[in-house]
C-alpha cells in the first residue's frame, strides 16, 4: 500500500501539467478512500512477497470515488496519448443525482468530466464533455452499453466503465459481448481489477464523437457539475482571457 501511494507521489507532472485535479473539498466527493483502496485479499507467494487479489465490488456507488480518482489523476494522460498533444485540464464529477437528472436513467451518467486542451503550435481551443456510466461486474450485461450510448445526446464522448472481474473478467464471453456491442455503437470502455489504483485501469476501447452540439454540453454543466467545479472551471477559462459569461440571471 505504501508502495502504491508512493508511485502517485512520484508523478508530480500528472498533477503540474495537462491534468487539472481539484480536491475533495472541490468535487464533493471522497477521492479514492484509504479503506477502499486496502480492500484486498493479501496472498504470499513463493518468493516471500504479497500479491493481492482484487475484491469483487457489489455495491454501484462504490465505484464512484475510485473511478473519479482515476478520472482525475490518469484519464488526461490517455486523452494525451490519444490526441498526441498537450494533456488537457480535466474536471470531473459525480452527477448521478444532481439538479436536472429527473428525466430518467437513460439521460442520467453516474459520472462526467470536461477535458478542456489548447494548442501549443496551431491556436485552438477544444471543450469535450465526457460521460460516464459505472457498473459492477455482478451488475454489467448489453443493456448497460445503450444505456452509456443514450447519454450521447449529452456531451461529445459517452464511455461505460466497470471492474473486470467475476463474471465480467477479460476471458469471460460476457466481457467479449460488452467489447463487441460497445464497438458497434462507439461507447468506449474502461475496465479495472482494482479500482482504487489509477495505474490499473485500462482504455479497452475508445468511444466515437458525437455530433452533440457544444451548447447542449454547456448546459449539461451548468446544471449537474457542482458549483465549486463551475467555478473551478470558469478560473481556468478566465486565466486565459474568456469572459465570466454569468448575467444577472445568475444572482450576479
Amino acid at each position: 500500500m505504501e508502495e502504491a501511494q508512493g508511485r502517485l507521489e512520484r508523478t508530480p507532472a500528472l498533477t503540474r501539467r495537462g491534468l487539472f485535479v481539484v480536491g475533495s473539498a472541490t468535487l464533493g466527493v471522497d477521492v479514492c478512500p484509504p479503506a477502499f483502496q486496502s480492500r484486498h485479499v493479501e496472498l504470499g507467494n513463493a518468493l516471500g512477497g504479497e500479491i493481492t487479489a482484487p475484491i469483487e465490488v457489489k455495491v454501484e456507488a462504490e465505484l464512484y470515488a475510485p473511478t473519479l480518482n482515476f478520472i482525475a489523476l490518469a484519464f488526461g494522460h490517455h486523452l494525451r496519448r490519444r490526441a498526441r498533444s498537450g494533456s488537457p485540464w480535466v474536471f470531473p464529477a459525480q452527477v448521478d443525482h444532481s439538479a436536472g437528472s429527473e428525466e430518467g436513467r437513460w439521460t442520467r451518467p453516474d459520472l462526467a468530466c470536461l477535458a478542456i486542451a489548447r494548442g501549443e503550435f496551431v491556436p485552438f481551443w477544444r471543450a469535450d464533455l465526457h460521460t460516464f456510466e459505472v457498473k459492477t461486474a455482478s451488475g454489467l450485461n448489453v443493456t448497460a452499453v445503450h444505456e452509456a450510448n443514450a447519454h450521447g445526446r449529452l456531451g461529445q464522448f459517452t464511455w461505460l466503465a466497470f471492474q473486470a472481474v467475476g463474471q465480467a473478467a477479460p476471458d469471460t464471453n460476457l466481457f467479449g459481448e460488452i467489447l463487441a456491442s460497445a464497438g458497434t455503437v462507439g461507447v468506449g470502455v474502461l475496465t479495472c481489477a482494482r479500482p482504487g489504483d489509477p495505474s490499473d485501469w485500462r482504455v479497452e476501447q475508445w468511444p466515437t464523437r458525437t455530433n452533440t452540439d457544444a451548447a447542449v454540453a454547456d448546459s449539461f454543466v451548468r446544471e449537474r457539475f457542482a458549483p465549486a467545479s463551475q467555478d473551478a472551471i470558469r478560473k481556468l477559462l478566465q486565466a486565459y482571457g474568456w469572459p465570466d459569461m454569468r448575467g444577472p440571471d445568475d444572482g450576479l
